[in-house]
């Protein structure tokens, strides 16, 4: 894979500080249809993986998915998160690649342990939010991402 943008697995996810409207996106044509329609708002944008995302996506994948979209939106503030589902193992993992956004539903005292890991390795543990657009199994639909995007702001 040499002199692909997708051969750098040295790339940490980045974490930016403003949270956006979260959308649950399935691979890099729904995060590019998602951010396109964010920049369009002039909103900041969550990506989120679907539920358990960790184990069906895996980190490394996910983390190059997000290092593209930067480079493909440097101008929009973009959050990633990776869904760890309840397995801490999974959560681990993505760690060691350097996803800084991860979601895990582990028992309370699992969490914790896993927190403490994430902050040192300069990373953190969020909740899935209550109100997130996810076509499921379809492609996301940039009107209908646009309309989401028009009612989270007003």
């Amino acid at each position: 894979m040499a002199g692909n943008k997708l051969s750098d697995t040295k790339t940490r996810t980045k974490t930016r500080t403003k949270s956006g409207r979260a959308v649950c996106v399935r691979g890099i044509d729904d995060a590019r249809v998602a951010c396109e329609a964010a920049r369009e708002a002039g909103v900041p944008i969550t990506l989120w993986s679907p539920p358990f995302g960790a184990a069906q996506m895996g980190p490394l994948w996910f983390q190059r998915m997000v290092a593209l979209i930067g480079e493909e939106f440097p101008d929009l503030s973009v959050e990633a998160v990776l869904d760890c589902g309840d397995a801490p193992g999974h959560a681990l993992a993505a760690l060691r690649q350097g996803v800084a956004l991860i979601a895990l539903t582990a028992r309370p005292t699992v969490r914790r342990k896993i927190e403490v890991i994430a902050a040192k390795c300069g990373a953190r543990l969020v909740r899935r939010p209550s109100r997130i657009l996810n076509p499921g199994s379809a492609a996301i639909d940039g009107a209908a991402l646009q309309r989401w995007l028009h009612d989270r702001l007003h």
